[in-house]
């Protein structure tokens, strides 16, 4: 019986100016470089996905950036061992309601947890478990 283990909570993950070229590529190795080899040898790797996945953005009008980038970036955070993810930050909404559903899709359809958003109250305080 194993006796201890080791969950890695990542900060937020988002692409930018210098990250978007790993995203596109869906390349989660150039991303995380050179911690990958922590993160591979985790448990459990958890991360705050801090962007809209959706390939129809609808940005809403804020002050502050609108964040979100195409369905199939959430290939490169899986490809780096990302397991789960937190949707309970500020740019969760970013792209209204249809942001969030597109994002919560398309951590099922690559079968990564989530939490912190649903479909009503009750959904968004439990973890989906894909």
């Amino acid at each position: 019986m194993k006796k201890s283990s080791e969950i890695i909570i990542c900060g937020d993950l988002c692409p930018t100016q210098d990250t978007l070229k790993y995203f596109e590529a869906q390349d989660g190795r150039g991303l995380f470089n050179n911690v990958l080899h922590v993160l591979e040898r985790a448990d459990l790797v958890v991360g705050n996905l801090e962007f809209v996945l959706t390939d129809t953005p609808r940005p809403i009008q804020k002050i502050g950036p609108v964040l979100y980038g195409k369905s199939n970036y959430i290939k490169t955070l899986k490809s780096a061992g990302i397991q789960a993810v937190s949707l309970a930050n500020n740019h969760i909404k970013d792209c209204g309601e249809e942001g969030v559903l597109s994002t919560m899709q398309c951590c099922i359809e690559n079968n990564i947890d989530f939490f912190g958003a649903g479909s009503n109250l009750k959904e968004a305080k439990n973890v989906i478990q894909v």
